[in-house]
This record gives C-alpha cells, sequence and structure tokens, in this order.
C-alpha cells in the first residue's frame, strides 16, 4: 500500500529530519515499524504485508530532540490487488494497406487494470457501420474483406479479467495497394557531346510510387528504328546524370529514361526530337569569380592558390604568364580538362604582381588576369648618386624601390658611416627621394646607404657605390641643350630656358650672330627669370607658320565596340617636325565632339574603343608639330555604325538586295 501524510503544524523548534511509519495487523496487538531508513519525502509505500490481512498505519515525525506523538491511526485496510478496467492501447497506426486489407499496431495500455491484458478487440467502421473483428492476442492486427477505395477507421480496445477498456481511434485511411511502380523522369539537359558520345541528366519523377527510386535506366534507340537498346546496368543507375558511350558518330538517335523502384520500372519518358553525337568546336570560356577578380591580398610567407574553370572544344591549350612575361620557378601550374590552378608557396614581395591566363584552341582564344598583392618589406631603393657635395653637407638622389611590398611605401632612412668606422647611424629620414645630409667635417670620407620602409618593416639596404670626401664640389659650366635650332611663329615672342651646370657659378653671357645681346625693350634675360645660370651658345630661329590637318582620314576596321582609322601626313608641317596627332568623335550626325585618345597618337592610325553597338558615329583628326602648333580638325570620316562581322555583312546584304 501507499501512504500518503502532511507535515506537522509545529516543528518543536527544529527542522522536520524525517518520519516514522508503523504498522498494525488487525489481529495482532504490537505496532511494528515499516520503514527501516529515516523517510523524508511526505509518500511511503509499504511492502510486506500479508494477502487479505487487515492493516492500520501511523506516521510520526522525528527532530533533532527526538521523536513526536504519533498521528491519528487510519482506518483498515485490506490487503489485496485492485482490479480494473485496462487503460486503451497507446497510439494506434495504420502500417501498411492494400485494397482489401489494414495493417494495424498500437502500444500496450499505460494502466493494465491491475492483472494480465488477455487481448485487443479490433474495429473498422466503413461510412456508419462498425465491423468487429475477432480477438487479436498482440499489438498488431489485420483487417480483411474491406471494399477496396473506402475510407475506414480502425479502434483497437484493451481487455483484461476485469473488463473491456476505453477504445482509441486510428487515422482514417484509404484502401490500396501500398506501392506501385514510380512515374516518369524528367530530362532536364543533354550536353557534352562528342563523336561518339553525349551526357543526359534528368530530375526524380513526381510520384516514386510509394516506395523508394532504387535506380535510373536509359535507353537509346536509332532515329528511324523502334529496336530500344539499354545502355545503362539493368539495376539501373543511383545518380541523375549518365554519359552515353560508343555512339555512331553523325547518327541521330532517340533517348528515354525510365525510374525503378521494387515493384518494377516506371513509365518512361523520351527526349523530344533527337539528338546526333557529334564534335563540336566551342571557344575557350574563363569563368572568373567576383572575388579573384578584386585581386588577392596574402602575407609573405603565406600561399597563394588562383583557381580557374573554364571549357572550351577541343581543349584549349593553357598557358600562365606574370606581368606579361615568365612565371617564377616556384610557380606550380596544374592543367585539368576543365579547370587550372596557379600555386605559390611561401611568397615574397616578389610574387606581386598580374597574373594572366591564356586559352587557345581552334575556334579562338580568350584571356583574364588577377592581381596578386603580397604584404611584404619593400625592396632595396634604386640607382642611390650623389647630387651635390659641400664641404659639410652632402645631397643624395635615388629611385623608389621596384617593389613596394604591396602597401604605400612611408620614407627612407639615409644612414652614414664615417670610413674607418664600422657603425652605421640614421642621418636623415626623407619622406621622397632626395635627401641632404648636413653637419659633416670637410675632408672627411663617408659611407652613404638608403633604406625604405612600409608598414610591414624595412627594406635591405643601397649602399652608395663608392665613398664620399666632404668637400666644395668644381664643376666646369656645360648645358644641357635638347635642340640648337629652336622655330616660332613670326609675331611670337621667343622664350628660351637651358639649364647649366657649374661650380662656381658661371658668368652668364648671351650673343647673336657673334654679337653680345643687350637688354632693350625687345630682348631681355633677367638672371632672376633663370631657374639656373647660363653659358654662352650658338642658336638659330627660324619663322614658321600653322601646321595643315592631316590628309585623307578614312575607316579600315569595325567592330561591335571599336572602330580603326587611318590617315596621311599634313601636306604641310609648318615649318617644324611632326610630333602628334590626336582624334575626335561623336555620335552622329549632331552629338559633341570629344576627345578619343588619352596619349600623345605618333602612328598614322588609331582604334578608338569603348563605343556603343548599334550607334553610329564620326570622327575627325588634328596635328601638332614641336613648337606646338594644332592644325585645323581634318574632314570628317563617317558616320560609321558599330556592329560586328555578321552584322556587317548582313547591312551590306540589306544595301545590294534592297537598295
Amino acid at each position: 500500500m501507499v501512504l500518503s501524510w502532511e507535515v506537522p503544524s509545529e516543528d518543536g523548534g527544529s527542522p522536520i529530519t524525517g518520519y516514522i511509519i508503523e504498522k498494525h495487523d488487525k489481529e495482532g496487538v504490537r505496532w511494528t515499524r515499516c520503514n527501516r531508513q529515516t523517510v523524508t519525502d511526505l509518500t511511503f509505500k509499504v511492502t510486506g504485508l500479508l494477502e487479505s490481512h487487515i492493516y492500520e498505519f501511523r506516521v510520526a515525525a522525528e527532530n533533532a530532540v527526538g521523536v513526536g506523538e504519533p498521528s491519528t491511526s487510519t482506518v483498515f485496510y485490506k490487503a489485496l490487488d485492485p482490479i480494473f478496467r485496462p487503460g486503451p492501447p497507446q497510439n494506434p497506426k495504420v502500417t501498411d494497406t492494400t485494397k482489401s486489407s489494414v495493417l494495424l499496431s498500437w502500444g500496450k495500455p499505460v494502466c493494465d487494470g491491475g492483472c494480465e491484458i488477455q487481448a485487443y478487440i479490433v474495429e473498422c467502421c466503413i461510412a456508419t457501420e462498425p465491423v468487429v473483428q475477432p480477438e487479436a492476442p498482440d499489438a498488431s492486427a489485420s483487417t480483411t474483406d474491406v471494399p477496396a477505395e473506402n475510407w475506414i477507421i480502425c479502434t483497437p480496445p484493451t481487455v483484461n479479467s476485469h473488463g473491456v477498456s476505453e477504445a482509441l481511434e486510428s487515422a482514417a485511411v484509404t484502401m490500396k495497394n501500398p506501392f506501385v511502380p514510380p512515374g516518369s523522369p524528367h530530362i532536364e539537359d543533354i550536353f557534352n557531346i562528342t563523336h561518339d558520345g553525349m551526357t543526359i541528366t534528368w530530375s526524380a519523377p513526381e510520384t516514386d510510387g510509394g516506395t523508394e527510386i532504387i535506380g535510373y535506366i536509359v535507353e537509346v534507340c536509332k532515329a528511324e528504328e523502334e529496336e530500344w537498346k539499354m545502355v545503362t546496368p539493368p539495376t539501373g543507375l543511383r545518380v541523375n546524370k549518365y554519359e552515353i558511350p560508343k555512339l555512331t558518330e553523325g547518327q541521330e538517335y532517340k533517348i528515354q529514361v525510365c525510374a525503378l523502384n521494387k515493384m518494377g520500372v516506371g513509365e518512361p519518358v523520351v527526349l523530344s526530337g533527337t539528338a546526333k553525337p557529334e564534335e563540336r568546336m566551342d571557344p575557350p570560356q574563363i569563368y572568373l569569380d567576383s572575388e579573384l577578380r578584386k585581386g588577392i591580398t596574402v602575407k609573405a610567407g603565406g600561399s597563394v592558390r588562383i583557381y580557374i574553370p573554364f571549357k572550351g572544344r577541343p581543349t584549349p591549350e593553357i598557358k600562365w604568364t606574370k606581368d606579361d612575361g615568365d612565371l617564377s620557378e616556384k610557380a606550380v601550374v596544374e592543367k585539368a580538362v576543365n579547370f587550372t590552378q596557379l600555386s605559390i608557396d611561401s611568397s615574397d614581395r616578389h610574387d606581386s604582381g598580374k597574373y594572366t591566363l591564356s586559352l587557345t584552341n581552334s575556334s579562338g582564344s580568350v584571356s583574364e588576369f588577377v592581381s596578386v598583392k603580397v604584404l611584404d618589406t619593400p625592396g632595396a631603393p634604386q640607382n642611390l648618386v650623389v647630387k651635390d657635395i659641400k664641404k659639410d653637407s652632402v645631397t643624395l638622389v635615388w629611385d623608389k624601390p621596384e617593389h613596394d611590398g604591396g602597401s604605400r611605401i612611408g620614407g627612407y632612412l639615409i644612414e652614414m658611416q664615417p670610413k674607418g668606422t664600422d657603425k652605421w647611424g640614421v642621418a636623415g629620414n626623407p619622406k621622397t627621394c632626395e635627401g641632404t645630409v648636413t653637419g659633416l667635417t670637410a675632408g672627411i670620407e663617408y659611407l652613404f646607404r638608403i633604406i625604405a620602409y612600409n608598414e610591414k618593416g624595412k627594406s635591405e639596404p643601397k649602399a652608395l657605390a663608392a665613398p664620399v670626401i666632404a668637400n666644395d664640389m668644381t664643376i666646369e659650366p656645360s648645358i644641357k641643350m635638347q635642340f640648337n635650332t629652336y622655330n616660332v611663329l613670326a609675331g611670337k615672342d621667343l622664350k628660351l630656358e637651358f639649364p647649366v651646370l657649374g661650380r662656381p657659378k658661371p658668368k652668364i653671357s648671351w650673343a647673336k650672330d657673334g654679337q653680345a645681346l643687350k637688354v632693350t625693350s625687345r630682348v631681355n634675360y633677367p638672371k632672376l627669370l633663370l631657374m639656373y645660370p647660363f653659358s654662352s651658345f650658338d642658336l638659330d630661329v627660324f619663322h614658321i607658320d600653322v601646321v595643315e590637318p592631316p590628309a585623307n582620314v578614312r575607316v579600315t576596321e569595325v567592330t561591335k565596340n571599336s572602330v580603326s582609322l587611318t590617315w596621311q601626313k599634313p601636306p604641310f608641317d609648318g615649318g617644324s617636325k611632326i610630333t602628334g596627332y590626336s582624334v575626335e568623335r561623336r555620335e552622329a550626325p549632331n552629338g559633341r565632339w570629344v576627345k578619343a585618345n588619352f596619349t600623345n597618337i605618333i602612328e598614322l592610325g588609331f582604334t578608338a574603343y569603348g563605343l556603343t553597338q548599334d550607334e553610329s558615329y564620326e570622327f575627325r583628326v588634328y596635328a601638332k608639330n614641336a613648337v606646338g602648333s594644332v592644325s585645323n580638325p581634318s574632314l570628317i570620316a563617317g558616320p560609321v555604325t558599330c556592329v560586328d562581322a555578321c552584322g556587317r555583312l548582313w547591312i551590306q546584304f540589306c544595301i545590294f538586295m534592297f537598295c
């Protein structure tokens, strides 16, 4: 029996530590203790009772002081097993169906009513008429002879010696066979067609027939025949893709795919039309993702991996270059049918640059580049020379390092070492490629070197080739002249400036035809206007006129986004050498003229890029000579429409046919 009680209303001033349970057999005299150990809960199951004996019970509380008075005893109870109706079965469900039967399963009741479960009763209902089946001893049963396609509800009550439990209904179920062959797959694509094969892909059927798809079967048939040939294993494929081999080049084929489950082969899906194996020619295509287009940045010592997929038929030739040159020996190139990978381990600043992938086959060529930046210390400065020497200072100049280490050069350190010592000291920290070291002692030899630095650290030093003696330097006067003949437009001012080297400062004199020039209102050479002192020289001056425009401007080639032009030199160069040309374009017929070139053109031709497909353009050309004279524009070339080669042929054909 199970007893329960409540805590005492008074704890005697000390917390309750437990309870003592006692029993009294009605046929006996003494109260006996039921619990051997202290009970702290408010319930207790009394065991060891004699069947059919009558007992009463009482409980006493205990604290640190001792055991209190027992409670009032209970009424007398007879020790017998209770017997009730069992509880309903648990979770009844339909596990299988056919057109004429249903297989049910359920769990045992939570309560068996105090005695063993004897059987289960299964009931089913079609519409509103119950059908009672024989008792089932197990927790499963089959209901048979039910008309097909009817909805039924099955209820399995429980039976023990005291009665029948409440029934628990299962879900309604339709009477039908559980499995059928699967539906038809869906053909998605035919690709990778070669002279003797092709690849087909498909998706799963909408219905699997009630059981798992265990494979797919692919069959082919010549277009003019009706005999289908299985090209996959009889057990089917577990994947949704298959490369059909051993086909005849140029032969058209019908193709069908069917799904397979344990009930058999489903209806096939037939390819719409036919497929013909033939060698296809596709120009190369490179698939460069957006992250690679942004470039790769790694720390020095890290690895560089450039993985690029591509396609093309026949398989294109793969070529990697760095900055339009050969790759370093560290670079490892992996080549495959549809991808290539460039790998560089233990990278340093010399691995920074533009890596270009070029693909070429008989159908064309294509190239893409990936910029790689290796964050490293910069390279050493270059071309360190002495610009000026005085008795107490030295001025040095140099060029930037070939590599900046992937980040901006923060500045330079000038280090100095007096000859005869072995200690280098910092003598300057310029931000540009020039620095002056002061505080030198006249007549003493010094060694100098330059170090570049960025956020990653310092470069290797670049040392001056020879020591420098701190003394005032004597330099013979010299004039740096690009030309000794200059042309000037009639009526224009003539201004000549020439750098002169010399130390001490040379004396300046000007002469014309052997006669010294005097300062007049027309001739003036104030020294304050000169950046450097001037030396004497011979000078011829000729008057020139305006250069004429280029001749015979014409269009030589047109694509969908570019136009190529050629022209002839101007008939008259204005008395000075032609130094270049510039090209202007506009949208025909009344667009605004804009410059098409961004650098000087020295050739007799130019290609304008960045044009819009199917847009018409006009072009004109200017000439420029050595004295800066710019011609008037040439005659307009055009209008010309930007189309590709096929479009141009179509336009010419239409003109020929209809004009």
